[in-house]
């Protein structure tokens, strides 16, 4: 910029120079510097012009840059979101694979309850054949006693009424006294095998060995011959009518009864204690099973209908034996005890095997 300046002020002292000598020649080079001066101005308003282009469209520059500055806080502040979703999506995946892992055991566990329960069934009904077995063989070897020992009486008294034919020739009252006699003792054998039968054992021995229908029939017996076994067979009979309550659809009145009948009963017993409690729990019992199949009705069958594949139908009986089981820690069920409850409980797994969408609102009835 100082040489352009030293340079028109060169020009203008020149131009001033021949000016003053007044040659043509100054003319023209008077209007070539005009020339030069004019478009000295033009290039500087070109120039101002540039300048404030330049300032605009820097102004602009800086307006864009700012607006990529906000552009990339914006694609950080997402990426740092991105990878907070990630790591929350990551914690939904392991804690999903978590409660699958644990579904999974739960499943273990819940076939493993069922296996159990269907090896306990079995092991019931095992029980029970044995034990009606053991009672059938008891009472026929005890009806087979009784019947020898009658049979020994007849046999005596056969032997002894010859004695008395093939000595009529002796006096008609040595005969007739000895079979007096004679019919008083086997009669008194009859009566102390009968008796021995019932004061062998405990009380809990005479449930176990004895049935209903044997005890009142040996009760005609001892009413006219021995009272005391006669009470003793009393309550025999009174313990086993109050057990067949537990073998029919709960009743309060027969309930109620029931228990006034045990508590007639003086003999200690490990048995009738057990029967008490349960006959006393049975209400307990045979809501809280109704309770548990209205949830399986309710909770399982009403939301989920499995269909026809394997996989689907286990998930669904595993779910209703879980309720189940659910039911059999809560209240202690006892299959030996609660005969009736059992067979309703039985016709329920029985049902969900076959199929688990199989309908159950008919057990409700029977409860």
């Amino acid at each position: 910029m100082k040489q352009s300046a030293f340079f028109f002020m060169f020009l203008f002292l020149i131009t001033i120079h021949i000016k003053a000598q007044e040659n043509p020649l100054v003319d023209q080079l008077l209007d070539r510097i005009e020339q030069i001066s004019t478009e000295r101005d033009s290039l500087k308003r070109v120039n101002v012009k540039q300048q404030e282009t330049i300032s605009s469209n820097k102004k602009k520059a800086d307006t864009t840059l700012k607006g990529l500055h906000i552009k990339i806080d914006q694609l950080q502040t997402q990426v740092q979101d991105e990878d907070k979703l990630k790591n929350t999506i990551k914690k939904l995946t392991d804690s999903i694979t978590g409660i699958l892992v644990e579904k999974e055991n739960e499943s273990k566990s819940l076939q493993s309850l069922f296996d159990n329960l269907k090896v306990k069934y079995n092991s019931i009904l095992i029980d029970r054949q044995e034990e009606e077995h053991k009672r059938v063989v008891s009472f026929e070897e005890k009806l087979r006693q009784k019947n020898d020992s009658i049979t020994e009486l007849k046999n005596s008294i056969v032997n002894r009424d010859n004695i008395i034919k093939d000595n009529k020739s002796k006096t008609e009252a040595i005969a007739n006294k000895k079979y007096i006699e004679g019919q008083k003792k086997g009669q008194q054998e009859v009566f102390d095998k009968f008796k021995a039968n019932y004061s062998s054992g405990s009380f809990d021995d005479l449930i176990i060995s004895s049935t209903k229908k044997v005890v009142i029939r040996d009760l005609q017996f001892a009413q006219k011959n021995d009272p005391k076994t006669y009470m003793m067979l009393k309550e025999l009979s009174l313990y086993f009518a109050a057990k067949e309550v537990l073998e029919q659809p709960y009743n309060e009145q027969q309930v109620k009864k029931a228990l006034d009948q045990l508590s007639q009963i003086t003999a200690t017993s490990v048995k009738l204690d057990r029967l008490k409690k349960a006959i006393s729990q049975y209400k307990l019992c045979n809501d809280a099973l109704k309770k548990a199949i209205e949830k399986i009705l309710g909770d399982i069958d009403k939301k989920f209908r499995a269909s026809d594949d394997d996989e689907s139908q286990v998930k669904k009986l595993k779910q209703v034996l879980a309720i189940l089981s659910w039911y059999f820690r809560n209240y202690r069920f006892d299959f030996k005890e609660y005969s009736y409850l059992s067979d309703v409980v039985l016709e329920l797994m029985n049902s969900k095997q076959r199929d688990a969408n199989a309908n159950i609102n008919h057990l409700l009835d029977k409860l």
